[in-house]
């Protein structure tokens, strides 16, 4: 387990896909307006959303 702060996030711009496997922190900046996602396995996906202040469909 490790533990830290946004410091230790994987930095994303938006200008091309995102890809990897295993456990993953991504931190999206600008925040886009939308995303898409997708799965390609057999075990479980999940995807958790935190923000300062926003408006989410999730």
């Amino acid at each position: 387990m490790t533990i830290g702060g946004l410091d230790l996030a994987r930095p994303y711009n938006g200008t091309g896909p995102v890809s990897g496997t295993g456990d993953d922190v991504i931190l999206f900046r600008p925040a886009p307006d939308t995303v898409t996602l997708t799965h390609q396995g057999e075990s479980n996906f999940s995807v958790s959303l935190m923000a300062d202040s926003f408006s989410a469909r999730i």
